[in-house]
């Protein structure tokens, strides 16, 4: 389903069970997809939880509590909570944006299209790794205490060969 938006209708009332969006921002419940074309330029920003982002010229991105990004009018994208051990509800915001000043320069069209994009979509990826790193840490952590205590070991499944 897809809707333009300044027609975006999502709850923004407590739910039992469930905790209300921040002020000013809409929700969107685990499970749930939100397929959206903005009629004016606009920022994304994601109050709480995390999201996963596609725009219609297929780029994905995850955003985290705390990440904007700009979306242009008439791009359709879909949002949908990212499904991880922990996951909440996401909470964000909508905010009209006024257009850049048109850089017609073609160093300028080229910097943007060959480094600056290049450049923010590493960073994002630097930032997952170091999250998905601090999440194997742990978990390295958790399962090598769990085989240093008496009785552990069982926890690993054996491989008996024959």
């Amino acid at each position: 389903m897809s809707y333009p938006m300044d027609s975006v209708l999502l709850p923004r009332s407590k739910d039992a069970g469930t905790s209300p969006a921040p002020a000013g921002c809409w929700r969107l419940r685990l499970g749930q997809a939100l397929s959206l074309r903005p009629q004016d330029r606009g920022v994304l920003r994601v109050a709480r939880g995390r999201v996963w982002l596609t725009r219609g010229d297929g780029y994905d991105h995850v955003l985290a509590a705390g990440d904007a990004i700009v979306l242009e009018p008439g791009h359709a994208v879909v949002l949908e909570p990212w499904l991880a051990p922990g996951a909440q509800d996401v909470a964000f915001s909508w905010d009209g944006v006024a257009a850049p000043r048109a850089c017609a320069t073609p160093a300028a069209m080229d910097w943007e299209r060959s480094v600056a994009r290049p450049l923010w979509d590493l960073g994002q990826a630097l930032g997952a790794a170091a999250r998905a790193t601090g999440q194997l840490a742990r978990g390295l952590a958790r399962w090598a205490l769990h085989r240093a205590l008496p009785g552990g070991a069982h926890a690993v499944p054996q491989c008996r060969g024959g």
